[in-house]
């Protein structure tokens, strides 16, 4: 089967079954020759492209037991690990264990971003201006603080059932550390652009509060928002999808929707010719009106913006993405703080840095970058492998960590040697046989956008089982189809058992069809990464209850107390 097909098929609802492919530990076996040159890789900072499956943890561990084995003035404590999240700091952790034994390993900094922030800021709480152990607010708690202030916030686009969407704009704009004040001046210019094209805002907001029923434009300024995201993209040189007729084509499509009065966007030939001016007039004012719904928008994300960080500080309370942002401004505003923590870590190694943020990017560079020695930051992760876009991460992690980590020809090269950080790869995979990395190879090359285009995951297993794809109709047939390949290949003539088997979906939403069905046969079945004792809304219910106890005063886990359940 042709690439164009198979990628035809993936488009659909498909299931990708691959027979025979055991998974076998590689923690034993000799280091290859692209692994051992970065295990033995001098000073200064380097950028690990390593694909999926090419064994880059066991390379960042054998990374920091040849420093303390070959750095004499090296101790434990000047190591410092990072990942981006806890599962993969355990992972780490007990690796470490294994090879440089428990009582090292408790000596070195292996943490997640948000846990090693938190120490500094405990350890520093005075000098961020903090309390000594400032609570750090989960979602729900963004939340509740959000509607404690809603009353005192004039909105009209965003109605309490927006709250998650401003807690996730919030989070976003700290993950790229973007100030409130920068904020503004970003919606001050999207202002301009608008009334240079379609007038005066103020006029446009009055109208838009006068209409009372926005939802016909809101597809219209989602697109607005899209195109104008394009437009800047332009301005900075970067590649777009660029449509400039989109936006009249979604709003004559509402306004074909709207006139027809039955909820369905009808075609122009089915209203009679003398509609269709007013469909075009209609259209120009779905344009304008999207537009100007989209500028509401973006002002009223400002106002609650500043709002939600003044009552931040006034709780003394951090939310989720400030333990970074805080540390970067701490750093930034008192130096001696910042020559503790470089004098500590004279090596930093961070995995999946392919899940890097602005903000964590900038943490390392104010750590790693110092003016009398070099800058010993090794970033290790995979350019087609990003899964926390959501928290702001993408490839373009490699290409900022470039931009920061480069040196000018006239830098001194007994420390960081002029130029961008040499890029290593290790392309080795111990994982997969050869016809999944021929289909993996195949269709990641047709990505666009890519840090390292020209790599190539080559295999260390024979070429196994050709793929076989499955078309379905439906996430339900998807489920049928995934339990009855699994029920054909379970048996004492396959010799194979229920537990031979693994079940990946591409999202959570995705999970409950398979699960049902799994349950419907009496399959015995366990979910790998679902949520842990500690996360379960009962234990969590629990943990608020008695944080009401120890402290009266914290509204937001009275309030949780007192509608668990």
């Amino acid at each position: 089967m042709g690439l164009p097909s198979l990628r035809r098929h993936y488009l659909a609802y498909d299931l990708i079954v691959a027979h025979g492919l055991p998974v076998e530990a590689s923690l034993t076996r000799p280091l290859t020759p692209d692994q051992l040159r970065i295990v033995e890789w001098g000073d200064g900072p380097a950028v690990v492209i390593a694909g999926a499956g090419s064994g880059k943890t066991r390379v960042i561990v054998e990374r920091v037991k040849y420093l303390l084995e070959t750095r004499e003035s090296v101790l434990p404590e000047n190591l410092l690990v990072l990942t981006y999240n806890v599962k993969a700091a355990r992972e780490l952790q007990e690796r470490l264990d294994a090879a440089v034994g428990p009582a090292t390993r408790a000596r070195i900094a292996v943490s997640n971003f948000h846990s090693f922030c938190q120490r500094i800021l405990t350890e520093n709480a005075a000098d961020a201006g903090l309390p000594p152990r400032p609570d750090v607010l989960d979602g729900v708690a963004q939340l509740l603080l959000l509607k404690d202030i809603r009353p005192s916030l004039p909105l009209v686009y965003h109605t309490d059932w927006w709250l998650d969407q401003i807690v996730h704009f919030i989070n976003r704009a700290k993950d790229e550390l973007v100030h409130p004040n920068e904020f503004d001046a970003f919606v001050a210019q999207e202002r301009r652009v608008f009334e240079e094209r379609y007038g005066s805002y103020d006029e446009a907001a009055i109208r838009l509060e006068r209409q009372g029923n926005l939802k016909p434009l809101r597809d219209v300024r989602g697109t607005y928002a899209r195109l104008r995201a394009n437009e800047r993209a332009q301005e900075r040189g970067e590649p777009t999808n660029h449509k400039p007729d989109a936006l009249e084509k979604v709003a004559n499509r509402e306004a074909r929707r709207t006139l027809a009065g039955t909820g369905y966007a009808q075609g122009l030939n089915a209203f009679p010719p003398e509609d269709h001016p007013r469909i075009e007039a209609l259209t120009a004012t779905y344009v304008a009106d999207g537009a100007a719904l989209e500028i509401m928008r973006l002002t009223e994300l400002a106002g609650v913006y500043h709002a939600y960080e003044q009552e931040l500080a006034r709780r003394g309370a951090l939310d989720f993405g400030e333990q970074i942002a805080a540390v970067t401004r701490l750093f930034k505003t008192r130096a001696n703080v910042l020559r503790r923590w470089q004098r500590q870590f004279r090596y930093i190694l961070v995995d999946e840095f392919q899940d890097a943020n602005v903000a964590q990017i900038e943490l390392i560079e104010l750590l790693g970058r110092t003016p009398d020695r070099p800058d010993n930051v090794m970033v290790v992760g995979d350019d087609d492998q990003s899964i926390y876009r959501f928290r702001g991460a993408s490839f373009a992690a490699f290409a900022e960590f470039d931009a920061r980590f480069s040196r000018p020809p006239t830098h001194d090269p007994t420390t960081t040697p002029p130029g961008p950080p040499p890029r290593l790869r290790i392309e080795h995979n111990f994982r997969s046989v050869g016809h999944v990395l021929t289909a993996a190879n195949r269709l990641i090359s047709r990505n666009e956008l890519r840090f390292a285009p020209d790599k190539q995951l080559r295999p260390d297993r024979d070429e196994g089982d050709p793929i076989e794809i499955v078309v379905c109709g439906g996430p339900e047939d998807e489920a049928v189809a995934i339990v009855d390949a699994i029920k054909s290949m379970v048996g004492t003539e396959t010799g194979r058992r229920w537990s031979d088997f693994a079940v990946l979906y591409r999202k959570h939403r995705h999970r409950e069809q398979i699960v049902g069905r799994l349950r419907d046969e009496d399959i015995p079945y366990t979910v790998v990464g679902g949520l842990s004792l500690f996360d379960t809304p009962e234990i969590r219910d629990l943990e608020q209850g008695l944080r009401a106890i120890a402290n009266p005063q914290d509204d937001v886990a009275l309030v949780r107390t007192m509608t668990a359940g």
